[in-house]
């Protein structure tokens, strides 16, 4: 190829004749397409085909290629967007449904927590709980013992009971009110206000007593002359035990050991 040739897609010289142009690599189809610049100039109106010529392919792939991320991020973009709109919504009520906090009534009992490590004195009011086996259902009622029982009341109630006094042991008995608030399912029908009852020594906090080597348990006996109350009203309730004549104790009310009302300081 004679001086002054170049190839008619990159007007690069061409040292050589040859089927490739080493430039741009347009492919050349003999010497046909190859331009002098002394004889002649490639017609403007010529188009290029644009499968010969590699710059021009890889432009239009990496410009397709960029299309199509942009096209892929958008289309992601209003997927989501129509996703969170229609999801929300079901979010929020399930979240409604699922998280909110249970409402718990609020106690009508006004009194305060006792037990074995903080009984309360006598006349104090406190709470403790009733155990309404006939409808299943536990609740905590108001209690006060409000006096003690005279002799003649604790004997009537020993000779009603039969009740034999152990060695180094005394009578002992008191009257209690109890108060229903909260009993509301009971719908106006009326149960016995009766509480469970029992007797710990206050150095040790034991349920027994030890006596001259032996060891009692005492369960206090209830006078059965009690009428039924329902919710709202009080009810009296009389009972008698036996004690060590030396020993302290505290009188405690209730079924769940977390709840006893108890008492000491009353006689």
């Amino acid at each position: 190829m004679g001086e002054g040739m170049k190839c008619p897609y990159c007007d690069s010289e061409l040292i050589e004749i040859t089927n490739e142009c080493p430039h741009c690599h347009a492919i050349l189809d003999n010497t046909s397409n190859v331009t002098n610049e002394n004889t002649s100039e490639i017609n403007d109106n010529i188009i290029i085909d644009s499968r010969k010529n590699p710059k021009i392919n890889k432009r239009i792939l990496i410009t397709f290629v960029i299309c199509l991320i942009i096209f892929s991020v958008l289309l992601l973009l209003v997927t989501l967007k129509i996703f969170n709109k229609n999801v929300k919504p079901q979010s929020n009520v399930s979240s409604t449904t699922t998280t909110a906090p249970v409402s718990i009534p609020l106690s009508k009992n006004q009194g305060i927590y006792s037990g074995l490590e903080n009984p309360v004195n006598f006349g104090d009011i406190t709470y403790a709980t009733l155990i309404d086996s006939e409808h299943d259902h536990n609740t905590d009622v108001d209690i006060q013992l409000t006096r003690v029982l005279g002799v003649d009341e604790i004997n009537q109630l020993v000779l009603v009971n039969n009740q034999e006094l152990y060695p180094g042991f005394k009578w002992v008995g008191v009257e209690y009110i109890v108060t229903f608030n909260d009993l509301e399912y009971l719908n106006g029908e009326k149960i016995l206000p009766v509480l469970n009852a029992s007797l710990h020594d206050t150095k040790y906090k034991n349920s027994f007593f030890l006596v001259n080597e032996n060891y009692y348990t005492i369960k206090p006996i209830t006078d059965s002359n009690v009428s039924s109350i329902t919710n709202g009203e009080s009810a009296a309730v009389k009972i008698i035990y036996q004690v060590p004549v030396d020993q302290n104790y505290y009188l405690c009310f209730g079924e769940r050991s977390n709840t006893l009302g108890c008492f000491n300081n009353f006689e």
